[in-house]
């Protein structure tokens, strides 16, 4: 029996054998559709600000924003694109393609061109008469060690040379002379007078001046002098002291033939008081022949050092890595025969030139095999065939 009073909703079962309680259930009050009403809105509201915010792009942080809106990252791999980037370029290989015509028509790109030789010789025959004025610090601004410029210049001192026997054996001067003299002074018919005032300077400031004064009196003795060797000259003119800076003065001049020479004086005289200059001298200069000499006097004194009284009071690591270091570049499992003696400039060199070497011996071992099993088999088919030989 369904009973509706005061609001209210009453339910009562009946059966045959016993009553079922009422049961209560309350009607909806107006405040409680109130709510379902504010409720069902707000997920209207929900929904519509949903599909609103769908239609904008979301973002996520302010550094993905930054990321995708903002001034893009200049990657130096791309394309130049700015105009002072262009521009900088440009000038760079204009400057570039004129350094590189210049070096061009002054040296040439075959030494052995007859015809370029021909008008070198005829070019150095103009050069004469002309005067080259060789700047170089005073001796006492040499043992102040030169570390003020403005006291330096104000000490040097000037000597004056032949411009052709330098230019002759030096290709830095001989480049300086061929863009620095004008063509009237090179003109044979022009008065000497004139050639005798037109003059050269070459700073070598940054050398011992006893050094400087050796070499000028080297070339000019081996341009006048025919009948003495270079070597005699040398050993003449050359103090002990000063031989090592003559070098780097023939080095940085490009006098190639008085650098090997110097080198070759330097082999002879390596000891165990200069090696390791000496060593470091030649690396710097790219002297192969010096620094390999010179390394491996220093190697042969290694293989004392151990019978040395101090050598017991090195930790075992650095004895360890001087050994290691020993072995390695002394090593002959890269090379036999005229390759035994190998010498590395680095690890990374001696790992190099060692897996070359490992590669070139499977590579030899593979052709070795492979012409075995050929052998083999020439051997075989014919017997194979039953085809013998009497």
């Amino acid at each position: 029996h369904c009973v509706f009073q005061n609001s209210r909703l009453f339910l009562s079962f009946s059966t045959s054998h016993k009553e079922v309680p009422s049961l209560y259930i309350p009607s909806p009050t107006p405040t409680s559709l109130m709510s379902n009403e504010i409720n069902h809105n707000n997920n209207n509201d929900e929904e519509e600000e949903e599909e609103n915010a769908n239609n904008f792009l979301a973002i996520e942080s302010e550094e993905d924003y930054i990321r995708s809106r903002g001034i893009l990252h200049h990657d130096p791999n791309e394309e130049e694109t700015r105009i002072d980037d262009v521009e900088a370029a440009e000038r760079q290989a204009q400057v570039d393609a004129y350094q590189h015509a210049l070096h061009t028509s002054i040296f040439g790109l075959d030494e052995n061109d007859d015809e370029r030789r021909k008008k070198k010789v005829e070019l150095l025959d103009k050069l004469d008469g002309l005067i080259l004025t060789v700047l170089l610090a005073s001796s006492a601004a040499a043992a102040d060690g030169g570390d003020d410029d403005d006291a330096v210049k104000q000490q040097q001192q000037q000597q004056s040379v032949p411009l052709a026997p330098f230019a002759k054996s030096c290709d830095t001067v001989y480049g300086l002379a061929i863009n620095t003299v004008n063509p009237h002074f090179t003109n044979k018919n022009t008065a000497t007078e004139e050639k005798e005032e037109s003059c050269i300077q070459l700073d070598l400031t940054q050398f011992h001046p006893s050094a400087v004064m050796e070499f000028l009196s080297i070339i000019t003795t081996t341009y006048t002098t025919t009948n003495t060797t270079l070597s005699t000259i040398i050993e003449k003119v050359v103090s002990d002291e000063q031989i090592v800076e003559c070098c780097r003065i023939a080095h940085f001049l490009q006098c190639n033939y008085l650098v090997q020479e110097l080198a070759t004086i330097m082999e002879s005289s390596i000891d165990s008081t200069n090696c390791l200059s000496i060593c470091h001298f030649a690396d710097q200069l790219n002297l192969h022949s010096l620094f390999e000499k010179s390394l491996s006097h220093m190697l042969s004194t290694m293989e004392n050092m151990q019978n040395h009284d101090l050598w017991v009071d090195f930790p075992k690591e650095l004895q360890s890595r001087i050994l290691t270091m020993r072995n390695a570049i002394q090593s002959s499992i890269i090379g036999k025969g005229q390759r035994a003696k190998v010498f590395f400039s680095s690890s990374d060199e001696f790992l190099a030139i060692f897996s070359d070497n490992i590669r070139e011996q499977r590579e030899r071992l593979r052709e070795a095999k492979r012409r075995q099993e050929e052998v083999i088999q020439e051997r075989v088919a014919p017997e194979s065939r039953g085809v013998f030989r009497r």
